[in-house]
């Protein structure tokens, strides 16, 4: 992998932080993996005694930045899990089988749109 890969595999994505404010609202505890470069996930979760590992692309960016990274590919491929790709507080929340209680849904609103 080239210097540029490195680069593209460690930038965090914008909507990551509020990703991981919903998870943590939500009940799980959020390992921020993002600077591990390698082609590693973004996320590690746990909720409710499972773990959880979750890529986060921005929606906000055109579909070819979405896409993922050779390394990322090869690292997802040897994994004997699922690695959840997500955009969205409420996609990462329903990818981990968390319910949206109320008050988390009106903050997601509130905070995140």
């Amino acid at each position: 992998m080239g210097i540029i890969d490195m680069r593209r595999a460690a930038r965090k994505d914008r909507n990551q932080n509020a990703i991981a404010d919903a998870l943590t609202k939500a009940g799980a505890a959020v390992t921020d993996l993002s600077k591990a470069g390698g082609g590693v996930t973004d996320l590690l979760v746990s909720y409710r005694r499972r773990w959880f590992v979750l890529e986060v692309k921005n929606p906000d960016v055109p579909a070819s930045d979405r896409e993922l990274t050779p390394a990322q590919v090869e690292w997802h491929a040897k994994q004997m899990a699922p690695v959840h790709v997500v955009m969205t507080p409420h996609a990462a929340l329903l990818a981990i089988g968390a319910e949206l209680p109320e008050k988390l849904d009106e903050w997601v609103r509130n905070n995140i749109g």
